[in-house]
């Protein structure tokens, strides 16, 4: 029997939780190989890993590969390139894929604005914080525990 995307998710899921980001991308590159259709949740997982490690240009790749296998970001993706952007000291992007979110109307919620408010806080941009927090409030996406770690 050979192994399923839902085998491979479930592979990448614990390599991913137990900080093996490399077995994760060649878990991933496997897939590739043998032709399998790719989902968002394989991709997904492996910018989240990517992203956990501060590897943000190879996150951003992988989000780029994508739209090779017709996949267009979804809010996980959003979200793991934003937290790999944070993590990479790469503001401004986090900040771009908050607004492309907007242009293909996903609707950010407090854990995406939460990357960025990090993002912003780790490159010292506190009025920038401020004005995504208050665009946040103003949207009602605020939870009360974000505001307070912003």
């Amino acid at each position: 029997v050979e192994p399923g995307i839902s085998a491979y998710a479930s592979a990448m899921t614990s390599c991913r939780n137990d900080g093996m980001w490399e077995q994760v991308v060649e878990l991933l590159k496997e897939m590739q190989e043998t032709g399998m259709d790719m989902d968002h949740i394989n991709y997904n997982l492996a910018i989240s890993a990517l992203g956990y490690q501060g590897f943000w240009e190879r996150a951003l790749s992988l989000m780029e590969q994508m739209s090779y296998s017709a996949l267009s970001p979804n809010r996980f993706t959003y979200g793991s390139a934003m937290l790999a952007c944070a993590r990479g000291f790469q503001w401004q992007q986090a900040v771009n894929f908050l607004e492309d979110m907007k242009i293909v109307s996903i609707q950010p919620n407090d854990k995406e604005l939460g990357c960025v408010l990090l993002a912003c806080g780790i490159a010292c941009r506190w009025q920038l914080s401020l004005e995504v927090l208050h665009s946040m409030a103003s949207k009602d996406i605020v939870s009360s525990g974000m505001a307070m770690q912003a």
